[in-house]
């Protein structure tokens, strides 16, 4: 009976809502129920570059499309998904990528923008058990 949008909560755009992006974007009942009627009343047609606007136009990714669409219609906003040491249930990039990634050494490049200054990072990025892993689309790059 609420709004939840969740998954891999990245927050790096200026003057944007924060966005869910990766292998899995998770919505409740509610949610779903209510961006179809924003859906269906969306403007259509444009063809310039990206706004701030709720709209189905040429070139639209579909991340930063979704949270404009669910701010501004229905004001949900994003919800990371994480675990209570604050690893990550999706990941963004394959593991052998994302356990590398060291806020303390590489600085706060785009992925670090936004997340808790304890989140999790190289070996303990990740939950034990995540939700959805990125960019694995064949079976033999699971082996």
């Amino acid at each position: 009976n609420e709004h939840h949008y969740f998954g891999h909560y990245l927050g790096h755009r200026a003057n944007r809502p924060a966005m869910i992006a990766g292998a899995c974007a998770c919505w409740s009942r509610k949610t779903l129920k209510g961006i179809a009627q924003v859906y269906r009343n969306m403007p259509k047609g444009y063809m310039g570059p990206e706004r701030g606007v709720c709209e189905d136009r040429s070139h639209a990714t579909e991340e930063v499309s979704t949270s404009l669409c669910l701010n501004d219609g229905l004001g949900v906003t994003a919800e990371a998904a994480r675990d209570g040491d604050l690893r990550e249930f999706v990941m963004l990039d394959p593991y052998h990528n994302q356990l590398t990634w060291n806020r303390t050494e590489q600085g706060e490049w785009w992925y670090w923008k936004g997340k808790p200054k304890n989140a999790g990072q190289m070996d303990e990025c990740c939950a034990v058990r995540p939700i959805a892993i990125h960019k694995y689309k064949y079976s033999s790059q699971m082996e």
